[in-house]
């Protein structure tokens, strides 16, 4: 259900009738419900960056993201579900031409393999991709994605031997035998990092330790198809850890200051803010730019407005974009900058995009998104309730309350009594998606006040 599979959907469908089957995987919502709820924005913005979208094309911006160029989008994708889900392996004929669907996990849980038997030829979707590193963990912190089911899933595959795969991304792979040698060489890189990363958690090892003492095997770490073209493999191992034992590393996890008292006692340890740019700027000239870049966020965890800590963190950046290996990392690099410099805003980029998802939420839980603005430092000893009526295609009543510094919607203990406003519910799609304020809405006559201004005011001044 990612939206590089499916985001054309409506395009295909365009001018045809509408009893056409679609097939899916069995919970295929259980996906794209993640892309609607509060994190939403945070999930467009890692994506946005990991793949170059909002980059220029060329030496100065993205060169694409290891497995294709940086996607270019055309519109919003629309959700289009299945029409049939599939929940066992079957069988379907279409044309004359046997295509079985196989319900097996890829990069999400909710995946099928398609296979032809009679030309032998598989469509695995995202498992494997030739050419690069498997991406059985994400950055962007897919919390659905698992290492062994993907690589149960290739176990799969060795079974039906197809002699031709086509993937979503990579090259096709032609030739029975080269299909094993992609799918078996892939799945022992997985089960290698697999069992590696548990063996080394089991023996109190932390994900920096385990990355400094891993060793891939000789054969599998030359395979041209298992680079970090994509994915760097020390964010797949992080992840993998976490997921796996959670925020301990060591016992130091138990009692560690936070970055920013820490990187206030290192800059005074290490002789004040000026010492320590002026290391950072001998780690880059050293042709060491993470370090370079590790010592100038100490300064600006201290210091966020210190300029020239800044500048060279960016330098920093910049020289790891033209130097790295990984196509996403690049991208994650010129998109920071650029952000920091004020050139890239991902709230109104995407606010489009948030608009149309959170449409597609019931009026609740598009209300409840604002739960998560609310600054509970302001909110001490504030406690108000407002009923909201939103207008729909049904008219829908709720109450918004604050109390102990928290935000609720539709909380047993709410008392609605004093106030009350009413709003169109596309107002209230643009408020959650932050397209307009609360403030102008009321100045336009889009919300209604029917009651106690006083209360709206209040919450007005504690929303982000």
């Amino acid at each position: 259900m990612h939206v590089d599979h499916t985001g054309g959907l409506s395009a295909i469908l365009d001018g045809q009738t509408t009893d056409i089957p679609i097939y899916g995987p069995a919970g295929w919502n259980e996906g794209p419900t993640s892309f609607y709820d509060v994190t939403s924005p945070e999930v467009f913005r890692r994506g946005y960056m990991q793949m170059g979208i909002a980059l220029k094309r060329g030496n100065d911006g993205t060169v694409g993201v290891g497995i294709g160029n940086s996607p270019v989008p055309e519109g919003l994708p629309v959700l289009i579900p299945p029409t049939i889900e599939v929940e066992n392996e079957q069988e379907i004929i279409i044309s004359g031409v046997k295509i079985q669907l196989i319900p097996s996990a890829g990069d999400v849980k909710q995946n099928l393999l398609v296979y032809l038997p009679d030309e032998e030829t598989l469509f695995p979707g995202d498992t494997p991709t030739s050419g690069v590193f498997p991406s059985i963990e994400t950055v962007r912190f897919e919390t659905g994605r698992d290492p062994l089911a993907i690589y149960g899933t290739l176990q799969r595959i060795g079974l039906l031997d197809p002699a031709n795969m086509i993937q979503g991304h990579g090259r096709p792979v032609i030739g029975r035998e080269k299909v094993r040698t992609v799918v078996r060489d892939t799945g022992d890189m997985i089960k290698f990092v697999i069992d590696q990363v548990d063996r080394h958690y089991l023996n109190g090892f932390s994900a920096d330790q385990l990355i400094d003492r891993i060793v891939f095997p000789e054969a599998l770490q030359k395979n041209p198809d298992l680079q970090p073209y994509y994915h760097r493999i020390e964010w797949i191992i992080k992840t993998m850890f976490l997921k796996r034992g959670g925020f301990v590393d060591d016992a130091m996890d138990y009692v560690t200051l936070t970055d920013s008292e820490e990187s206030r006692r290192l800059v005074k340890l290490l002789g004040g803010k000026k010492k320590v740019v002026k290391l950072a700027r001998k780690a880059l000239d050293a042709e060491d730019p993470r370090w370079s870049a590790r010592l100038a966020t100490i300064v600006l965890n201290v210091d966020p407005d210190h300029r020239a800590a800044r500048r060279l963190r960016q330098q920093a950046f910049t020289e790891i974009a033209e130097t790295t290996q990984s196509g996403n990392e690049r991208n994650y690099m010129f998109s920071t900058i650029n952000e920091e410099n004020g050139k890239l805003d991902f709230n109104s980029l995407g606010q489009k995009l948030f608009l149309y998802r959170i449409s597609l939420l019931a009026p609740a839980e598009a209300l409840s998104l604002m739960s998560s603005r609310l600054r509970s430092e302001d909110a001490k000893n504030v406690t108000l309730s407002i009923r909201v009526d939103i207008q729909g295609e049904e008219l829908s009543t709720h109450c918004v309350s604050v109390r102990n510094n928290t935000l609720f919607v539709d909380d047993v203990f709410s008392d609605c009594k004093t106030s009350h406003i009413t709003l169109p519910r596309g107002i209230l799609n643009k408020l959650s998606a932050r397209m307009i304020d609360i403030e102008t809405a009321i100045d336009n006559g889009q919300i209604q006040i029917h009651q106690g201004r006083e209360e709206l005011q209040k919450l007005l001044h504690l929303l982000d």
